[in-house]
Formats: C-alpha cells, structure tokens, sequence
C-alpha cells in the first residue's frame, strides 16, 4: 500500500500537521511518501520530495506575451489584485501543474491531498484521476471558491462574483471524483462538510490531527522561566502573537480583554518578533518564535494557561502541543476548540466570542476558580492526538477506500 501525501508547503500549521501524519505512517512500516510545491520546514525529513515544475513551451510563453494564451498562474494573479485584501489566503482551482503527470502520483495506490491551494490543478485532477482519494482538510477552502476561511468570504466583497463562480466549478469537479473521502481533523469542520452539497458517493470522516508526544511533554516549569526570564511569582498568560493584522486570529480581541482583567499579579508572554503599544500599567514579555519544537515546548512550559483568542480555525496545532505539555488552554467556542476543550478539565471555553467574555474567563482563571492538573491534561492529549492512534486510524480508512475499489471494479 504505496500513499502519497500532496500539500502545497510542507511548513505553516497545515504543513506540519501533515509532515506529521506522514512520519506517524513511516513508524508504522508504510510506504509513505510527500509531493509538495514549496520544501522549507522538512529539509531532513525522509520521502518529502519538492514538485518538479514543468515549464510551458517556447511557443506558448510567446502566445501568452501578446495575449492569445495565459498561463492560469497569470489568470490567477489577474484574479488576486481585483482583492482588497481583506482576508488570510486566496487560492485558486486552475493551476500549471498537472500532478498527475509525477512519477510519485503513478506509483501511489492512494493520493492523501493535504492544503493544497495553488498546487493542485483541479481540471486535471479530478478529470485524470481513479485512484482512491483521501483529502485531509485543514480550513474549508474546497468549498469557498478562492477564500480559506467564512469570515474572509463574508468581508471581501470585491470577489463576490468570482468566488461565487469558482464555488460553483469547484463542486462540479469534486462532484465528479471516484473515489473520494473528506477526513476533518476536527467534529465542527466535519459538520461543515456534511452540511455541503456533495454527492452522495462522497464519505466524510473525523481524524484528529498527531503531535510528537516525546518532544511536547512536561517540563520543569522553574527552569523555563528562569530559562526566558519570565516572572516566577506571577501567573504567566502565554499566547502566539505574530500575524496580529490578520483578523480571523482575533489578537485584537485579546488586547482589548487585557484592559477589564481585575488582577494585576499575571505576567502577558508573547511569542512574538515584535512589540506592541500595550497599557504600560501590565508586566509584558516577548520570546522570539522559533521552528525547534524543542524549544516550543520549553515555551509553552512557562505558561500557566495559553490563550487563543481565534475568530475561526480548524483544529490548531498549538492547542494539541499545549496540552501535551500539561498546558490548560482558553478559547472562544469555535472550530475544533469547541470539539476538544472541556472546562475545567484541559482549558476553558468563554461563553462567547467577545474581548468581554475573554476578559470575564481569564479573571476566573486568576482568581483561582480552575485548579487544572497537569497530567490529567497530558493524558487528555495522549489519548487523542498521539501519532500511533492517527496512524492506525488513516491505515484502516486507507485499507477501506482500496476494499472499495476492487468490489466496485469486481
């Protein structure tokens, strides 16, 4: 059973979490395998191969300089300047690389599609394509023309024309496969999925995404602190703070909550490159973000809860770390953090989704209304992110898809 995991970066959070999947499968003796379009964050990784463009003939670059032919790259950046840029991430179906043309693709049993956005060339794709598919969902893009996320949908209303269109081809293509099944890391983007009008040969499934339990553990707390010299009497609130113009991240939201928090005896660490205009009254600290999960875990072991104050996401990797670290973690109810925190127990959820309602669950937090225990917490993760229960759930969905098949060819 030969799979080929296809993303179009194998860094970002959609990245990793498939790197991650992939080297739960190789632990597992399976002939794994990764195409993706951009190779920075696995350089020492094994089977993660960079895409080999194809560049058009002489005679079609010359047919698309005097504007008979375009390149749908061309199409799409035409497409991406009609923006305002209100949103995350626009993509686009139509692209220049035909992935079914590698020599991976022809060789694998199973295609596991990952983010994919401006890699994979839909026309080409769902035409050419008969092997079994899996598609791993790491937003809702599929669905939503060019944008990633509704939030961004609703805002941008320069493209509501031609999201609608592309919304529409791009159903049409999926439609069409043969052999396809959506697996959502997350019950909310599952829902989402269900509620779409797809065909009924299509499957759906819930897989949570895996993190390295042995590098994101519990670590000795007293020592992370005085490691970044963070405060050792106060509490530490620690959040991820880059990209803060982005505003499905809501960081916004959680400067605002800072103002109404009552108790003073708390410490805000940002895992930041920059600073920001903060209420000088507030003790305030930023630790440089960096790609060593290593030290990410150290990180997050100065922290007596994380905070994510997202307006939307799936299923973030932060969350999973945090809680295998012993980590409790504060969210609004979105996405999957409305799937896997449990007040109380391994976080807490605000009521809603408000810098308000934010504030009211962290002044709880300080005035010690929660008391987490760090290794319920941990054992919370373990049982539902660990590599070996991933791996071992996508290898029975791998070996149904291909049953599948052959009753369906017999």
């Amino acid at each position: 059973m030969k799979i080929l995991h296809v993303l179009s970066s194998d860094s970002g959070g959609a990245g990793i979490a498939a790197i991650n999947l992939h080297k739960a499968l190789l632990r597992q003796n399976i002939d794994s395998k990764v195409l993706c379009l951009t190779k920075d964050g696995s350089k020492n990784e094994a089977e993660v191969y960079q895409f080999r463009k194809k560049y058009p003939s002489i005679t079609r670059r010359l047919l698309n300089k005097v504007g008979i032919y375009k390149l749908n790259s061309h199409k799409n950046d035409y497409l991406y300047q009609k923006a305002k840029g209100e949103f995350d991430a626009l993509s686009f179906p139509d692209t220049d690389f035909d992935i079914t043309e590698d020599e991976l693709f022809k060789h694998a049993d199973i295609i596991n599609l990952h983010w994919v956005g401006n890699f994979i060339d839909f026309s080409t794709f769902f035409d050419k394509n008969d092997k079994a598919t899996i598609w791993t969902m790491h937003d809702k893009n599929p669905f939503l023309g060019c944008f990633h996320l509704l939030l961004d949908m609703k805002r941008e209303n320069n493209m509501k024309d031609i999201n609608a269109n592309l919304q529409k081809y791009k159903r049409q293509k999926i439609n069409i496969a043969k052999h396809l099944t959506f697996v959502s890391p997350s019950v909310s983007l599952q829902k989402f999925i269900e509620g779409e009008n797809i065909s009924k040969n299509i499957k759906v499934r819930q897989i949570f995404n895996s993190i390295d339990m042995s590098v994101f553990k519990i670590l000795d707390s007293t020592f992370a602190k005085r490691y970044f010299g963070v405060s050792e009497t106060k509490k530490i609130v620690l959040s991820i703070a880059y990209r803060v113009e982005i505003h499905h991240k809501g960081f916004d939201l959680l400067l605002e909550a800072m103002k109404f928090v009552k108790n003073k005896d708390v410490e805000y660490v940002f895992i930041s490159d920059n600073s920001f205009e903060i209420d000088k009254g507030l003790s305030v600290k930023y630790i440089k973000p960096t790609y060593d999960s290593r030290l990410l875990a150290l990180i997050y072991a100065v922290a007596d809860i994380f905070v994510i104050s997202s307006r939307e996401e799936n299923l973030p990797n932060v969350m999973l770390e945090c809680m295998a670290c012993g980590k409790p973690v504060l969210s609004f109810p979105v996405g999957g953090m409305s799937d896997v925190i449990i007040s109380g127990e391994n976080g807490i959820l605000s009521s809603q989704l408000s810098s308000l309602s934010l504030a009211e669950s962290l002044n709880d937090f300080l005035d010690n209304k929660y008391n987490f225990e760090p290794q319920k917490i941990r054992q919370f993760a373990v049982t539902n992110f660990s590599p070996e229960g991933q791996a071992e759930k996508y290898i029975q969905l791998y070996k149904e898809c291909i049953t599948s098949i052959i009753h369906k060819i017999c």
